[in-house]
Protein backbone atom coordinates (compact mmCIF):
# COMPACT_ATOMS: atom_id res chain seq x y z
CA UNK A 1 0.00 0.00 0.00
CA UNK A 2 1.27 3.30 -0.92
CA UNK A 3 1.36 6.06 1.74
CA UNK A 4 -1.46 7.96 0.90
CA UNK A 5 -4.12 5.74 -0.31
CA UNK A 6 -7.01 3.77 0.67
CA UNK A 7 -8.95 0.35 0.14
CA UNK A 8 -11.46 -1.75 1.30
CA UNK A 9 -10.09 -4.87 2.62
CA UNK A 10 -11.92 -8.59 1.54
CA UNK A 11 -13.80 -9.77 4.02
CA UNK A 12 -14.57 -6.23 5.91
CA UNK A 13 -17.11 -3.52 5.59
CA UNK A 14 -13.76 -1.35 6.76
CA UNK A 15 -11.92 1.74 4.73
CA UNK A 16 -7.82 1.64 5.51
CA UNK A 17 -6.74 4.76 5.16
CA UNK A 18 -2.94 6.00 5.86
CA UNK A 19 -0.96 9.26 4.95
CA UNK A 20 2.61 9.79 6.52
CA UNK A 21 4.07 7.13 8.50
CA UNK A 22 3.65 7.55 11.98
CA UNK A 23 1.42 5.14 13.72
CA UNK A 24 0.05 1.79 12.80
CA UNK A 25 -3.01 0.62 14.76
CA UNK A 26 -4.19 -2.87 14.54
CA UNK A 27 -7.53 -4.04 15.17
CA UNK A 28 -10.15 -7.20 14.24
CA UNK A 29 -12.14 -6.28 11.27
CA UNK A 30 -15.30 -7.24 12.94
CA UNK A 31 -14.85 -4.58 15.59
CA UNK A 32 -13.75 -1.87 13.45
CA UNK A 33 -17.57 0.03 13.01
CA UNK A 34 -17.63 0.59 17.01
CA UNK A 35 -14.13 0.71 17.64
CA UNK A 36 -12.09 2.50 14.13
CA UNK A 37 -13.36 6.04 15.66
CA UNK A 38 -13.06 5.13 19.26
CA UNK A 39 -9.13 3.95 18.98
CA UNK A 40 -7.98 6.72 16.45
CA UNK A 41 -9.56 9.98 17.99
CA UNK A 42 -6.84 11.35 20.00
CA UNK A 43 -4.41 10.28 16.95
CA UNK A 44 -4.44 13.00 14.22
CA UNK A 45 -5.02 11.65 10.69
CA UNK A 46 -1.13 13.05 9.95
CA UNK A 47 0.28 10.76 12.24
CA UNK A 48 -1.76 7.61 10.88
CA UNK A 49 0.19 5.24 8.55
CA UNK A 50 -2.11 2.39 8.55
CA UNK A 51 -4.86 0.70 10.43
CA UNK A 52 -4.71 -2.82 10.08
CA UNK A 53 -8.07 -4.71 10.33
CA UNK A 54 -7.61 -8.50 10.02
CA UNK A 55 -9.82 -10.98 9.69
CA UNK A 56 -10.26 -14.81 10.41
CA UNK A 57 -12.79 -16.19 7.69
CA UNK A 58 -10.81 -19.36 6.97
CA UNK A 59 -7.95 -21.61 7.60
CA UNK A 60 -6.13 -20.44 4.19
CA UNK A 61 -5.75 -16.41 5.67
CA UNK A 62 -4.31 -17.83 8.99
CA UNK A 63 -1.30 -19.09 6.19
CA UNK A 64 -1.50 -15.86 4.50
CA UNK A 65 -1.69 -13.60 7.26
CA UNK A 66 2.52 -13.43 7.60
CA UNK A 67 2.54 -13.11 3.72
CA UNK A 68 0.40 -9.94 3.56
CA UNK A 69 1.03 -7.95 6.44
CA UNK A 70 2.21 -4.38 5.72
CA UNK A 71 5.42 -4.95 7.31
CA UNK A 72 7.52 -2.00 5.29
CA UNK A 73 4.85 0.51 6.81
CA UNK A 74 5.42 -0.86 10.26
CA UNK A 75 8.71 -0.66 10.04
CA UNK A 76 7.87 2.98 9.16
CA UNK A 77 5.84 3.63 11.90
CA UNK A 78 7.27 5.71 15.33
CA UNK A 79 4.52 3.78 17.54
CA UNK A 80 2.93 0.99 16.96
CA UNK A 81 -0.60 -0.07 19.64
CA UNK A 82 -2.30 -3.15 19.47
CA UNK A 83 -4.95 -4.88 22.25
CA UNK A 84 -5.29 -7.98 23.87
CA UNK A 85 -8.72 -8.92 22.07
CA UNK A 86 -7.12 -8.27 18.41
CA UNK A 87 -5.18 -11.43 19.56
CA UNK A 88 -8.32 -13.03 21.65
CA UNK A 89 -10.74 -12.90 18.57
CA UNK A 90 -8.70 -15.52 16.74
CA UNK A 91 -4.61 -17.50 15.99
CA UNK A 92 -4.34 -15.36 12.71
CA UNK A 93 -5.04 -12.12 14.68
CA UNK A 94 -2.90 -13.21 17.58
CA UNK A 95 0.27 -13.99 15.10
CA UNK A 96 -0.38 -10.37 13.33
CA UNK A 97 -0.19 -8.79 16.92
CA UNK A 98 3.05 -10.70 17.15
CA UNK A 99 4.69 -10.12 13.76
CA UNK A 100 3.54 -6.14 13.64
CA UNK A 101 5.39 -5.85 17.16
CA UNK A 102 8.87 -7.60 16.63
CA UNK A 103 8.69 -5.71 13.11
CA UNK A 104 8.10 -2.80 15.15
CA UNK A 105 10.73 -3.00 17.85
CA UNK A 106 13.49 -4.01 15.01
CA UNK A 107 12.80 -0.83 13.64
CA UNK A 108 13.05 0.75 16.79
CA UNK A 109 9.46 1.97 17.26
CA UNK A 110 7.55 2.34 19.96
CA UNK A 111 4.97 -0.27 20.92
CA UNK A 112 2.55 0.65 23.25
CA UNK A 113 0.25 -2.34 24.49
CA UNK A 114 -3.22 -2.73 26.37
CA UNK A 115 -3.86 -6.53 27.13
CA UNK A 116 -7.79 -5.64 27.16
CA UNK A 117 -8.82 -8.92 29.01
CA UNK A 118 -12.19 -9.73 27.86
CA UNK A 119 -12.41 -13.86 29.41
CA UNK A 120 -15.80 -14.23 27.14
CA UNK A 121 -12.93 -14.52 24.09
CA UNK A 122 -10.94 -17.02 25.29
CA UNK A 123 -9.48 -18.75 28.71
CA UNK A 124 -7.52 -17.55 31.03
CA UNK A 125 -5.04 -19.74 30.60
CA UNK A 126 -4.69 -19.18 27.05
CA UNK A 127 -5.06 -15.11 27.52
CA UNK A 128 -2.28 -15.43 30.33
CA UNK A 129 0.15 -17.16 27.77
CA UNK A 130 -0.13 -14.96 24.68
CA UNK A 131 -0.63 -11.56 27.13
CA UNK A 132 2.44 -12.56 29.25
CA UNK A 133 4.67 -13.48 25.96
CA UNK A 134 3.44 -10.11 24.40
CA UNK A 135 4.00 -8.05 27.67
CA UNK A 136 7.69 -8.79 26.75
CA UNK A 137 7.66 -7.50 23.42
CA UNK A 138 6.38 -4.15 24.02
CA UNK A 139 7.69 -0.62 25.08
CA UNK A 140 4.73 0.03 27.25
CA UNK A 141 2.25 -2.24 28.88
CA UNK A 142 -0.88 -0.18 29.43
CA UNK A 143 -3.27 -2.34 31.56
CA UNK A 144 -6.18 -2.08 34.11
CA UNK A 145 -5.67 -2.88 37.63
CA UNK A 146 -8.13 -5.08 37.73
CA UNK A 147 -6.94 -7.02 34.45
CA UNK A 148 -3.26 -6.73 35.23
CA UNK A 149 -4.35 -8.59 38.91
CA UNK A 150 -6.34 -11.52 36.88
CA UNK A 151 -3.25 -11.83 34.71
CA UNK A 152 0.07 -11.74 36.94
CA UNK A 153 -1.36 -12.09 40.66
CA UNK A 154 0.12 -9.26 43.39
CA UNK A 155 -1.71 -8.00 46.40
CA UNK A 156 -0.81 -4.78 45.83
CA UNK A 157 -0.83 -2.09 42.72
CA UNK A 158 2.72 -2.36 43.38
CA UNK A 159 3.21 -5.92 43.64
CA UNK A 160 1.35 -5.72 40.21
CA UNK A 161 3.57 -3.19 38.33
CA UNK A 162 6.97 -5.57 39.59
CA UNK A 163 5.14 -8.79 37.95
CA UNK A 164 4.70 -6.67 34.52
CA UNK A 165 8.40 -5.31 34.58
CA UNK A 166 9.84 -8.67 35.56
CA UNK A 167 7.41 -10.32 32.39
CA UNK A 168 9.91 -7.84 30.27
CA UNK A 169 8.00 -4.66 30.08
CA UNK A 170 9.93 -1.54 29.83
CA UNK A 171 7.12 0.63 30.73
CA UNK A 172 3.86 0.43 32.52
CA UNK A 173 0.68 2.53 33.14
CA UNK A 174 -1.18 0.71 35.57
CA UNK A 175 -4.68 2.30 35.36
CA UNK A 176 -6.82 1.96 38.17
CA UNK A 177 -10.20 3.86 36.86
CA UNK A 178 -11.61 6.46 40.30
CA UNK A 179 -8.10 6.14 41.33
CA UNK A 180 -6.42 7.36 38.86
CA UNK A 181 -3.17 5.87 37.12
CA UNK A 182 0.49 4.99 38.26
CA UNK A 183 3.68 5.45 35.75
CA UNK A 184 6.57 3.25 36.10
CA UNK A 185 9.43 3.74 33.68
CA UNK A 186 13.09 3.75 34.02
CA UNK A 187 13.45 3.24 37.86
CA UNK A 188 10.70 6.27 38.79
CA UNK A 189 6.97 5.52 39.78
CA UNK A 190 4.60 8.17 40.07
CA UNK A 191 1.09 7.78 41.79
CA UNK A 192 -1.12 10.60 39.10
CA UNK A 193 -4.60 10.68 40.89
CA UNK A 194 -7.72 10.69 39.48
CA UNK A 195 -9.99 13.70 38.10
CA UNK A 196 -13.25 14.55 39.77
CA UNK A 197 -15.85 14.46 36.78
CA UNK A 198 -19.50 13.79 36.64
CA UNK A 199 -19.09 9.85 36.02
CA UNK A 200 -21.83 8.23 34.35
CA UNK A 201 -20.13 5.47 31.78
CA UNK A 202 -16.82 4.12 31.99
CA UNK A 203 -17.03 2.11 28.23
CA UNK A 204 -14.07 3.03 26.61
CA UNK A 205 -12.37 5.09 28.97
CA UNK A 206 -9.29 2.31 29.05
CA UNK A 207 -8.67 2.86 24.89
CA UNK A 208 -9.35 7.08 24.86
CA UNK A 209 -6.35 6.16 27.45
CA UNK A 210 -4.37 4.72 25.40
CA UNK A 211 -4.86 6.94 22.25
CA UNK A 212 -4.03 9.99 24.49
CA UNK A 213 -1.12 8.54 26.11
CA UNK A 214 0.98 6.86 22.72
CA UNK A 215 -0.46 10.89 21.15
CA UNK A 216 1.23 12.43 23.75
CA UNK A 217 4.58 10.56 23.50
CA UNK A 218 4.57 10.93 19.86
CA UNK A 219 3.85 14.98 20.26
CA UNK A 220 7.56 14.70 22.57
CA UNK A 221 6.20 14.51 25.90
CA UNK A 222 8.04 12.64 28.42
CA UNK A 223 5.77 9.69 30.21
CA UNK A 224 4.94 11.15 33.13
CA UNK A 225 3.42 14.22 31.15
CA UNK A 226 1.66 12.07 28.80
CA UNK A 227 0.22 9.72 31.27
CA UNK A 228 -0.82 12.70 33.09
CA UNK A 229 -2.48 14.23 29.92
CA UNK A 230 -3.82 10.71 29.31
CA UNK A 231 -5.26 10.54 32.83
CA UNK A 232 -7.59 13.16 32.05
CA UNK A 233 -8.88 12.35 28.58
CA UNK A 234 -10.12 9.15 29.92
CA UNK A 235 -12.43 11.05 32.80
CA UNK A 236 -13.56 12.82 30.54
CA UNK A 237 -14.51 10.10 28.55
CA UNK A 238 -16.59 8.70 31.77
CA UNK A 239 -19.01 11.84 31.63
CA UNK A 240 -21.44 10.72 28.52
CA UNK A 241 -23.16 7.45 27.24
CA UNK A 242 -21.14 5.16 24.67
CA UNK A 243 -17.63 4.67 23.75
CA UNK A 244 -17.59 7.37 20.91
CA UNK A 245 -19.42 10.05 21.76
CA UNK A 246 -17.91 11.29 24.95
CA UNK A 247 -14.86 11.49 23.57
CA UNK A 248 -12.79 14.85 24.68
CA UNK A 249 -11.54 17.25 22.47
CA UNK A 250 -7.99 18.62 23.26
CA UNK A 251 -9.24 21.59 24.35
CA UNK A 252 -11.39 19.77 26.90
CA UNK A 253 -8.75 17.99 28.54
CA UNK A 254 -6.41 21.14 28.45
CA UNK A 255 -9.02 22.52 30.77
CA UNK A 256 -9.62 19.77 33.11
CA UNK A 257 -5.45 20.27 33.77
CA UNK A 258 -5.64 23.49 34.30
CA UNK A 259 -8.42 23.57 36.19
Amino acid sequence: MSAESSREIAGADAIVESSAAKVVVVMPARQAAATLKQTVAEIPLEHVAEIILVDDSSTDETVELARTLPLEVIRGARLVHASGISQAISASACDAVFAAFAAARTAGAIVTYDPNLRLKLWPLARARAVIVATVAACTWCLPSEEDAQLLFGGATADDVIDALHAAGAPGVVLKRGAQGCIVSHAGRRERLPAHRVASVDATGAGDCFDGAFATRLLAGDDPIAAASYANAAAALATTGYGAVAPLPRPAAVERLLAA
